[in-house]
């Protein structure tokens, strides 16, 4: 927990790059729907009854279209998902099975506390809380180099 006067920030790492491969690459189409929910509402009549009276609400929802994709690094399964670049072209582009190289940044909440009294505050906690995906390049094999045989 951070204190008074303690500093707390999100902080960044460098990009970081590792090898994947796609394991799925999923889209979910936008849809705009909308309906009406009905509440009743009591209120006084003034002559000491209740009147039951029906308020419509209309409900609208909005769901933008959304671009999933699904990878596995040497640690694991994750997956990135948004509604714009760079995962629609990747979507587009991708293959399932297809090896890439996937870069991110870690996003850490850091906290910083002057803990000698020096006026200067030292980091005291330092957490990763979430990936920051940026983008994945298919990896694309090299030709073998073609060995002649000297006699």
């Amino acid at each position: 927990m951070a204190g008074c006067g303690d500093e707390v920030k999100e902080e960044f790492s460098p990009v970081l790059q590792e090898e994947a491969q796609v394991v799925d690459l999923v889209h979910t189409p936008s849809r705009h729907d909308s309906s009406v929910m009905i509440i009743p509402v009591a209120t006084a009549n003034g002559n000491g009854g209740v009147t039951i009276n029906n308020m419509v609400v209309p409900i609208v929802n909005d769901v933008p279209e959304k671009y999933g994709l699904v990878f596995r690094c040497p640690h694991g399964k994750f997956i990135t998902e948004s509604t714009g670049e760079p995962h629609k072209s990747l979507y587009h582009n991708l293959t399932t099975g297809q090896k890439v190289n996937v870069t991110y940044h870690e996003i850490y909440r850091s906290t910083y506390k002057d803990t000698n009294n020096d006026g200067k505050k030292e980091l005291v906690e330092k957490h990763l809380v979430k990936y920051d995906f940026r983008n994945a390049e298919p990896i694309t094999s090299q030709p073998s180099a073609l060995k002649t045989e000297t006699k």
